[in-house]
C-alpha cells in the first residue's frame, strides 16, 4: 500500500539560481541506541481536557502561557492559549482566513523559552508573522518561494531557518525580507536522479531552536535522525535508536511532476521537537506508518522522549503514558508538556528529573 503526498514538485529542477555555501567539511556524527540511555519513568497530570480542545496538532510554551495550535472547526481561531499556571482557557487568538491578521493554514509555532511572544508560520499563505500579546501585529515577512515549507523558525541575526521540500541542501536560510539566502547540509539520501525536493520531503523534518536562535535542531519524521546546526553549517548528525531509512516509492506524470509515496514499512520516527538552552526533547515513535494506519486512527503517536545536550549527546530517556502527539518543554526545563487524542483531547503535564 503506498500513501501519496499531497504536494507535487517539478522533477526539472532549475540549477544555478541558489548555490549551497555550506563549506563545512566535517560533521560529528553520533550513533546511540535506547539501552544505553539512563531511563526515567515519568507520570503525567491532567494540565487541561478543556472543551476548546478540538483538534490540537501542536503546542509551545511560554513564560506564563501554553499555546496550542488547533485545527478544527470546534474553535474559532488557530491559536488556543491557556493560563500556564491553572491551565485555565484564556482566549482563541488567530482567526483562520487570509487577511493580514488571520492564518489561513497555521503550521508551526516557535515561541523561544520563556517568551509569551513569538512567531507563527502560515504554510498556505507562505508568511511568518509575530504574535504578542494576545493576537498576532502587523510585523509579517513573507518567504520566497523556495518549496514548500513545513516548519519555520526565526534564528539570530532575524535569519528565518525552514524546512521543506527545498531543491538543495536540508534547510535553507532567509534574509529579514523572506529572500531565500542559501541552504543548508548535505542534500538528504537518496537517487541523485530524484528530485531534491522529494527527498527532502521524505526527510520531513520538525524544528526548534535555543533561545538566542544561534542552533538550531532538526528531527526527522520518517528517519532515525536528528541534526544541530548553526548558520554556518551542520555541526552535528546523530543516529538512533533504530538506524531506520525511509521505504518509498517516487511517482511521476507527463508533465515532469514528480511526488513521493511511503510505504507500509516506513518508520515513524521523531514526532515533536523542542528545546531549552541546555537540552534538546525530541519524541520519538519508532513505529510503522502501517500499523499507524491499522489502529483506526491514522495517527501517529508515541512514547518516548529522547534528550539531548547541544552536542548532540544522548543523555537520557523519558517514558511518558503512551499516545502522545506532540510535546513542549517550559523554559526552565522543569515540566513537559504533551497533546493526547484518546479518549479525548486532553494535555498532560509531566514533571521532569534532575538530568545533569
Amino acid at each position: 500500500m503506498h500513501f501519496k503526498c499531497y504536494y507535487l514538485v517539478f522533477a526539472l529542477l532549475i540549477t544555478g539560481c541558489y548555490v549551497n555555501e555550506d563549506q563545512q567539511l566535517s560533521v560529528d556524527a553520533i550513533n546511540f541506541t535506547i539501552d544505553t540511555l539512563i531511563t526515567y519513568q515519568l507520570d503525567g497530570s491532567v494540565f487541561t481536557s478543556s472543551d476548546s480542545l478540538g483538534s490540537p496538532f501542536s503546542l509551545d510554551v511560554g513564560q506564563e502561557r501554553l499555546f496550542v495550535e488547533d485545527n478544527s472547526s470546534v474553535t474559532s481561531g488557530n491559536l488556543l492559549i491557556f493560563d500556564l499556571s491553572t491551565g485555565d482557557f484564556l482566549s482563541s487568538a488567530v482567526n483562520k482566513g487570509e487577511g493580514p491578521l488571520e492564518m489561513n493554514r497555521l503550521r508551526s509555532l516557535d515561541f523561544k523559552p520563556n517568551q509569551n511572544s513569538g512567531w507563527l508560520y502560515d504554510s498556505s499563505q507562505r508568511k511568518i508573522q509575530f504574535f504578542e500579546g494576545d493576537s498576532l501585529t502587523d510585523k509579517m515577512i513573507r518567504l520566497e518561494d523556495s518549496g514548500f515549507i513545513f516548519e519555520a523558525v526565526m534564528t539570530e541575526g532575524d535569519r528565518i531557518v525552514t524546512a521543506g521540500m527545498h531543491e538543495a541542501g536540508r534547510l535553507a536560510i532567509h534574509s529579514p525580507d523572506g529572500k531565500l539566502v542559501r541552504y543548508l547540509g548535505d542534500d538528504p539520501p537518496g537517487d541523485p536522479e530524484i528530485p531534491n525536493a522529494v527527498r527532502n520531503h521524505v526527510y520531513q523534518s520538525w524544528l526548534a531552536t535555543n533561545s538566542s536562535g544561534n542552533r538550531i535542531v532538526s528531527a526527522t519524521w520518517h528517519s532515525d535522525q536528528v541534526d544541530i546546526f548553526d548558520l554556518q553549517g551542520q555541526l552535528h548528525l546523530i543516529r538512533g535508536p533504530g538506524f531506520h531509512e525511509p521505504k518509498y516509492s517516487v511517482y511521476g506524470d507527463d508533465d515532469g511532476n514528480s511526488w513521493m509515496g511511503l510505504e507500509d514499512e516506513t518508520i515513524i520516527a521523531y514526532l515533536s521537537v523542542d528545546a531549552t538552552d541546555e537540552f534538546i526533547y525530541a519524541l520519538y515513535c519508532g513505529k510503522t506508518l502501517g500499523w499507524s494506519m491499522s489502529t483506526g486512527t491514522g495517527t501517529a503517536r508515541g512514547d518516548q522522549v529522547i534528550v539531548f545536550d547541544w552536542n548532540g549527546i544522548p543523555k537520557a530517556l523519558l517514558q511518558i503514558e503512551d499516545g502522545a502527539l506532540k510535546i513542549g518543554i517550559s523554559g526552565d526545563g522543569r515540566d513537559l508538556y504533551a497533546i493526547y487524542y484518546s479518549p479525548t483531547p486532553l494535555i498532560l503535564r509531566y514533571e521532569l528529573p534532575d538530568i545533569g
